[in-house]
């Protein structure tokens, strides 16, 4: 935020509008990782009940794919959505599953960034008695010793990039739900992150 605060300065002083955008860009950037930090912390820290409502999960799913896709698209990444048509509105917490779903699309993204590579979303009625959301992908995988870790509070193999909240608080959302969350994995050839969250017959 310092840096970005201070190219913004020095163009507005110098009339330079490419060091404005360039440090106002910085600083949107680094807002925005700012905010999904709190927001982590917040939502791993205080205990909360699903505030469950009729949703449409392929629209959260659609609107994350909108969301990533043209940042994916710069770093060579194809986002493919494997919906399931047949699947009725469910009664989840529609903010709580935006926000596992999207912090699995940004993991999967960020595990293909190196040579590009595709993500997949799908979703899956399970005999009318479950909700499967699969966000999988095709990057450089978990090694065995790491995947025991990963859902450890700040445990992160992203150094200074990741910060070891995204998976923990996608856990305990998952948990609240009464629902599991599972991963596969390997090295060069990708993870699968398989979310299972049966069905209630009654929000509220």
């Amino acid at each position: 935020m310092d840096g970005g605060s201070f190219i913004v300065e020095r163009g507005v002083a110098t009339k330079n509008m490419d060091n404005v955008n360039k440090g106002w860009d910085i600083l949107k950037r680094n807002s925005q990782r700012i905010r999904d930090i709190v927001l982590d912390m917040l939502l791993f820290s205080r205990p909360r009940k699903p505030e469950y409502n009729p949703t449409d999960v392929n629209k959260i799913c659609q609107d994350l794919f909108e969301l990533l896709n043209e940042n994916a698209k710069s770093r060579n990444i194809k986002i493919e959505l494997d919906l399931d048509e047949q699947l009725q509105r469910v009664c989840i917490d529609p903010k709580g599953i935006y926000r596992c779903i999207l912090n699995l699309v940004s993991n999967a993204i960020d595990a293909c960034s190196k040579s590009g590579g595709i993500v997949k979303i799908s979703t899956r009625c399970l005999n009318n008695k479950a909700l499967e959301i699969k966000v999988s992908d095709n990057g450089s995988g978990i090694s065995k010793e790491n995947i025991k870790h990963i859902f450890d509070v700040f445990y992160t193999t992203k150094g200074s990039l990741g910060t070891g909240l995204g998976l923990p608080v996608t856990q305990k959302i998952i948990a609240e739900h009464r629902g599991k969350i599972d991963v596969t994995s390997r090295i060069r050839h990708g993870t699968t992150f398989t979310i299972t969250i049966p069905k209630r017959h009654e929000c509220g």
